[in-house]
């Protein structure tokens, strides 16, 4: 997810935090402690991507597709990581004691702090795994990569959800102004980008001056609260429209391609919008392995497939054959990406900059001219210049500059590089 949607997760886990350590102790937490604790959990929902700082170890793109959502986004390093934000918020409370003219913390908060550094690199790793690129948290017990294709990575009714009910609690006018910004960026986003239908850009509209006037009407532990459950409902809600989606997806899919065997479908939401998705499916008929772009309504009573306007780019790197049958009012079929298993196994086999490709790719292919090849994920080809998902490899591999530091993870399609 967006750092924003996580910073936004942190400060909502840690004002829930605070009223359950009200509620046990009956100690209200003065704005020293509050705004530590919320250093500490926004803090440590955003550490995990520090991993930015070690892509360089390899070449981009592999550097960057390999190792990011790689070692820091692991339930193993996240106690670890999370002392960066700890000592932060420790060093925090202590300056604002004494610009309070408070007496100096006695360490009573420690450990408090320290758990909403735990718990704030936890969410991070649970809300990343919410959409299509994934992450494999397991590691080093399990090395697969998990898939959640629930959420778009920039969810517009998050970041009014997690933001505009907290707008009063904040101390400050300052404050209060930052935490109204996410409500009205969320809503200029969904306008410029165009890519939010109206019906939902009005959702919004309307979910935001609500959640702000509860706002300003509730005391803080319901503000919590809403704050809280409603940043629960929004996922909740893509998940299910979710599995519907899928459910409708593969059963087109099967009727318009008996013959294929489906392995994976790789779906994606409309961003402020959990009744039309995006679809990649991921099939094989012998050794030919075919990869078919789809668009699927949930609520075809209220927006056809075709109207869910999701058609995706039509230039790309790789060449696609349109689909011109099987399409149903629920599920639109744009086109087909065709790729031989048996030239992906051999380049794997050849050259190790493929073989580290395959370790991040869960829908590779290859496209060759002449001496060269492009090397990318399907998932990702919006265009036909190259980007941070594709590669170009033009001579043949040195192999004493293979690429070091590679992880152990297993390729999220070792079922199209095994041999038959």
């Amino acid at each position: 997810m967006d750092n924003l949607t996580h910073a936004l997760a942190g400060i909502v886990v840690a004002e829930a935090a605070l009223e359950i350590r009200r509620r046990r102790t009956g100690k209200e937490a003065g704005k020293t402690l509050t705004r530590a604790a919320w250093l500490a959990s926004a803090g440590a929902n955003n550490v995990p991507d520090l991993d930015f700082v070690y892509t360089g170890v390899i070449e981009r793109p592999l550097g960057y597709l390999i190792h990011h959502r790689g070692h820091t986004h692991t339930l193993l390093l996240a106690p670890l990581l999370a002392l960066l934000p700890w000592l932060a918020s420790l060093a925090l409370e202590r300056w604002g004691a004494r610009r309070e003219n408070e007496k100096p913390p006695d360490g009573s908060h420690r450990g408090l702090l320290y758990g909403l550094a735990v718990l704030g690199c936890v969410t991070h790793l649970v809300m990343d795994a919410t959409n299509n690129y994934g992450v494999h948290p397991f590691w080093p017990f399990d090395a697969r990569w998990y898939f959640g294709d629930t959420i778009f990575i920039v969810e517009p009714l998050w970041w009014v959800a997690l933001s505009a009910p907290l707008v009063m609690t904040a101390s400050s006018r300052a404050g209060r102004a930052l935490l109204v910004l996410p409500s009205l960026a969320a809503i200029g986003l969904a306008i410029v980008s165009g890519v939010v239908l109206p019906p939902f850009v009005a959702l919004l509209g309307a979910l935001a001056p609500l959640l702000l006037y509860a706002s300003s009407r509730l005391f803080r532990p319901s503000r919590t609260w809403l704050a809280l459950g409603l940043g629960v409902v929004v996922p909740l809600t893509f998940a299910v429209t979710g599995a519907m989606a899928r459910a409708r997806g593969e059963a087109v899919l099967a009727t318009a391609f008996p013959e294929d065997t489906l392995h994976d479908l790789v779906l994606n939401p409309m961003p402020g919008n959990p009744l039309c998705w995006n679809g990649l499916s991921v099939q094989t008929r012998g050794d030919q392995l075919s990869y078919r772009r789809l668009a699927i309504s949930v609520a075809p009573q209220l927006f056809s497939a075709e109207g869910c306007h999701t058609d995706p780019p039509r230039e790309t790197s790789a060449p696609r054959v349109p689909i011109f049958d099987g399409s149903t009012v629920d599920v639109q079929l744009f086109d087909t990406l065709e790729v031989p298993r048996d030239r992906l196994r051999t380049l794997a086999e050849e050259d190790c900059r493929v073989s580290a490709f395959m370790l991040f790719s869960r829908a590779p292919f290859v496209v060759e001219a002449y001496d060269a090849h492009v090397l990318g994920d399907a998932r990702y080809d919006m265009s036909r210049e190259l980007s941070w998902s594709k590669m170009s490899i033009t001579e043949p591999i040195d192999h004493a500059r293979c690429p070091g530091f590679l992880p152990g993870w297993e390729p999220p399609r070792r079922d199209m590089l095994e041999a038959p």
